[in-house]
């Protein structure tokens, strides 16, 4: 009793092992455009996600994953968080079939190569069915197994449904039942004939979608595509593909796998026989899937991906026969192959995965209401992703515009030196540029125009464009109340008209409506980059003066007046505005306080 419950904490600690390995990668990993297309295609009704579904694909996966998205929303996360949950009973079930062909410790040691695999990680975070297609194919070896030890109707219907499953979810599937009805053959030769009932249900199930895809089949074009595709020799071939299922720990992989040959070799009787089937499953796989590609195109790991149970079963039936002390390092090794970062380029697949989930985090924290977004041609982002992730991070709408007309704030998104030049002089007439966001291939940049583009013309030749006003650290919300003590920030906007010939000093006042003054900041004016000297000021160009008021720490509730005052430093002789009151002040705004 002892030794079963240690065998099931012991499994249950590597099912959390196989898990935290993946989902402790998942925050920050960018989708690709096959996830994003992928996720944008569950946007809908069933009937919808059905008429979406890419010809190439049957519809199982796009449908489960519509369905777990009303459950866990449209996040990246969540979506790569449903293929880590998807893999995980594999997992077990692998356990569940070896052990049963073998032993526990061939079982344990099988699920932990399985869940080890570096493609198997890839598989299991991506947006994509194959880690569905994984979980069925070991779900239906396991039923096989139950089903041809012990024939009911029942389980032969069990098995020919998840056949079905399977090959909803991938076409590509075929090669994996043919492997299995292989295995079969050497599991239970005399009783092959049973494939009748799974085969009736799996056909009877599958005809629809044999009939909707046999044109994509027997595609003229797509034959041709196949036999010009040129493989290198067979060993090279097989390298490559071993090196793909394997990643940066490949020479390793070799080793175990090369241990766990001879092994199997080493014994004798008829379980020789039935582990020596998972090596036959793997190599003469891959080698069948090597013959056939001029007709099938199908020697890439994504379309052989039923290879990697074989692998692992491979390698968890030879290590259960070494010594304790050989099986603790396997373990060890396998283990530490849980702790090898995911590798994007293996994940990605030679497909664009634009940076837009950091983009759009740090967007989401920026944008105000009446902002629009440009994005330029070079930008390596399909129009799905924008809808996608500003349906994630926007749900109340972010306008996009092929060209700016008079919006304050405009957001352009290009390939830094690869801007439309016309697009580009079109965003930056009458703005500055600002903060930015993205690496230079994905460049997010704020052009920002002043409150009122016409302005006030001081007679010293200043021209006043406006204010903004605002807490700081917060430039999305432009406060409405204040608290007493509370510090403002400034962003006063400039122009000249014409070269001015001297230096003025700017003053804002805070004030009573009895006209008191109660705070006070004077000085040239603070424009980041740029000289301080209005002197020094070009025409053309705006400037944009910041600065910080600190409202006093007691005052009663009230409207406060907010006055601008342009001035020679010398002399304090100010300098007349259009709208000014009779001390030569421009109101500004008024500022409400809320005092206890």
């Amino acid at each position: 009793m002892h030794r079963a419950a240690d065998r099931m904490l012991g499994l249950a600690a590597t099912l959390l092992l196989l898990a935290a390995s993946r989902v402790l990668q998942l925050r920050g990993l960018e989708l690709n455009q096959d996830e994003i297309w992928t996720i944008w295609q569950t946007l809908g009704s069933p009937r919808q996600v059905l008429a979406w579904t890419p010809y190439d694909w049957p519809p199982l996966y796009y449908l489960a994953l519509a369905a777990w998205k009303e459950v866990a929303g449209l996040h990246p996360l969540a979506a790569r968080y449903f293929s880590v949950l998807i893999f995980l009973p594999g997992a077990a079930l692998l356990y569940r079939a070896i052990r049963r062909e073998a032993s526990h410790r061939a079982g344990w040691f099988a699920m932990l190569a399985y869940g080890a695999l570096s493609y198997m990680v890839v598989l299991s975070v991506a947006v994509r069915g194959y880690a569905l297609m994984m979980t069925l194919l070991v779900a239906a070896l396991w039923l096989m197994q139950r089903y041809f030890y012990r024939p009911t109707l029942r389980r032969g219907l069990a098995l020919g449904l998840t056949l079905s499953a399977l090959l909803y979810t991938h076409l590509t599937s075929m090669f994996a039942i043919v492997a299995l009805v292989a295995y079969s053959l050497a599991l239970a030769p005399r009783s092959v004939w049973r494939w009748w009932l799974p085969g009736l249900v799996t056909g009877a199930l599958l005809l629809p979608e044999a009939l909707a895809k046999a044109d994509i089949v027997l595609s003229g074009s797509r034959l041709d595509a196949t036999e010009a595709l040129e493989l290198p020799p067979l060993p090279a071939a097989l390298a490559d593909l071993f090196e793909l299922a394997t990643g940066d720990l490949a020479a390793i992989w070799a080793a175990l796998a090369l241990v766990s040959a001879v092994a199997i070799l080493a014994r004798g009787g008829r379980m020789r026989g039935q582990e020596l089937i998972w090596m036959l499953w793997t190599i003469g796989g891959a080698v069948v899937l090597y013959v056939t590609n001029p007709l099938t195109g199908f020697f890439r790991l994504r379309y052989g991906l039923w290879l990697l149970v074989g692998l692992a079963v491979w390698i968890g039936a030879g290590v259960a026969h070494l010594p304790r002390w050989g099986q603790v390092v396997a373990a060890g090794v396998l283990a530490a192959g849980l702790l090898v970062p995911l590798s994007p380029a293996a994940l990605h697949d030679s497909v664009g995965a634009p940076p837009m989930m950091m983009v759009f985090d740090w967007l989401r924290t920026q944008v105000r209401w009446g902002d629009v977004m440009v994005v330029d041609e070079a930008v390596d982002a399909p129009p799905e992703a924008w809808d996608y992730y500003t349906r994630l991070y926007f749900p109340h709408g972010l306008t996009f515009v092929h060209a700016p007309a008079d919006q304050r704030r405009v957001w352009f998104a290009t390939v830094d030196g690869s801007e439309d030049p016309v697009l580009s002089a079109a965003v930056r007439e009458g703005r500055v540029p600002g903060r930015y966001v993205g690496p230079w291939n994905f460049l997010v940049r704020l052009y920002e125009g002043p409150p009122d583009r016409d302005g006030i013309l001081f007679d010293n030749g200043m021209r006043f464009h406006g204010v903004d006003i605002i807490r700081p650290g917060d430039e999305q919300h432009q406060p409405v109340a204040w608290r007493e003590g509370e510090t403002i920030a400034l962003r006063l906007w400039w122009s000249v008209d014409y070269p001015v010939q001297l230096d003025y000093s700017v003053s804002i006042r805070f004030r009573t409506p009895e006209g008191e003054t109660l705070v006070q900041v004077d000085g040239a004016p603070q424009v980041a980059g740029e000289p301080p000297e209005t002197s020094r000021w070009q025409p053309g160009r705006f400037y944009i003066d910041e600065r910080t008021l600190r409202l006093p720490d007691a005052i009663p509730s009230g409207s406060y007046p907010l006055f601008l005052i342009v001035y020679q430093w010398w002399d304090n002789t100010r300098i007349p505005v259009p709208g000014m009151t009779d001390e030569y002040m421009l109101p500004l705004d008024t500022i409400a306080v809320k005092a206890w």
